[in-house]
């Protein structure tokens, strides 16, 4: 049986130069051993970034008479055919070209692999820069939404940050 399991691993490029000393099983386990890890380090391919799809569920409140607050779900779609975890996010959000919010997630998030999922998205916005951009929105039903920040993506206790951008209309619904 030894015999047989040598002579299948022969051509393992892993040949342990150990001497004679070691049994044919222990030959045979570090050839596997060091299959395993050649197959390991190959498989291991470069994360992609996520990719912003849309914005959904976008809601205007107040946090206090002089604060509105935005709430929406940033829906992302990630290209990997792995699972990945968000471990933080920031991002800059500016309407027709002027900075009105930043929003901070400092939370674990599953990603699921090769799909689509959605960030709440939770910004205080600058009273002073609504009003200035209130007028264009109800003049118009839609606005040039610009999206910039970071997103601190991996797996397995291993992080790095992806910067992600979007700018594109966005359709306002104000009078349902």
């Amino acid at each position: 049986m030894a015999d047989l399991l040598e002579a299948v691993f022969a051509f393992s490029p892993f040949t342990p130069t150990l001497g004679g000393n070691i049994s044919s099983m222990k030959k045979v386990a570090l050839k596997g051993l060091g299959m395993a890890l050649l197959i390991g380090f190959a498989s291991c391919a470069k994360p992609k970034g996520i990719e912003y799809v849309d914005l959904a569920n976008l809601q205007i409140g107040t946090k206090n008479f002089a604060t509105p607050v935005v709430s929406a779900e940033l829906r992302f779609y990630n290209p990997n055919n792995f699972r990945m975890n968000l471990r933080r996010a920031e991002m800059d959000l500016s309407i027709n070209n002027n900075f009105v919010g930043h929003s901070l997630l400092d939370s674990l998030i599953e990603i699921p692999k090769m799909d689509t999922f959605s960030i709440p998205v939770k910004l205080d916005l600058d009273l002073k820069t609504v009003i200035s951009n209130s007028i264009g929105a109800l003049l118009s039903n839609e606005v040039d939404l610009t999206i910039k920040g970071t997103a601190k993506l991996g797996k397995a206790g291993v992080y790095k940050n992806f910067p992600f951008t979007y700018q594109g209309k966005q359709k306002l619904n104000l009078f349902r």
